[in-house]
């Protein structure tokens, strides 16, 4: 089983990664990408790969591995493997994931075009249509639930994944209600 990790911009997606590391499922990432000098909003690492569209093309040696994809990429898995991939969509609420967007490339020092909300909720509704279409088996966590309940939400990431191991205690620890700001 492939255990992928994909949603919108800012919708939680590093954390997932960061507790399914934790929880001992391995994770494929790049370390040379790995953040030197993480800023607040991301702690341990984005768990982005430079990669991306190759691995979804060849995803034999992905088996019993979490990676995160942007959802593009996640498209691409060929049909051949989509029944032995479990995708977790990662979503949050339009106008956070507008206001994070806007907060990080400030600090940054970016001054970056934002999405209206309608446009954000139109490319959502696209990629999640999507996903659904290709026919993976998809667990869809709201990041809103995952910080408020990490538990229980993290128990059913747990059940979904069916994962031998899984450390749930580890997972769980990963979530940061501080880190929640943008409401």
């Amino acid at each position: 089983m492939i255990y992928v990790i994909s949603g919108m911009v800012r919708a939680g997606t590093s954390m997932m990664a960061e507790a399914l590391k934790q929880s001992g499922i391995p994770l494929l990432y790049d370390e040379t990408v790995h953040n030197t000098d993480p800023e607040e909003d991301y702690p341990h690492n984005t768990y982005d790969l430079p990669t991306q569209h190759d691995m979804a093309q060849n995803p034999e040696y992905l088996n019993g591995c979490a990676i995160k994809l942007m959802v593009s990429s996640v498209c691409e898995i060929p049909r051949q493997y989509r029944n032995n991939v479990k995708v977790i969509w990662m979503t949050r609420k339009v106008k956070s994931v507008l206001m994070s967007v806007k907060l990080a490339a400030e600090h940054r020092g970016q001054i970056r075009e934002i999405p209206t909300p309608r446009e954000a909720r139109r490319v959502e509704r696209f990629w999640s249509k999507r996903i659904i279409e290709y026919g993976f088996n998809i667990m869809i966590v709201k990041y809103e639930n995952c910080v408020k309940h990490p538990a229980s939400v993290m128990a059913q990431v747990n059940d979904f994944l069916q994962y031998p191991d899984f450390g749930l205690g580890a997972a769980v620890a990963v979530v940061d209600p501080r880190k929640w700001r943008q409401r």
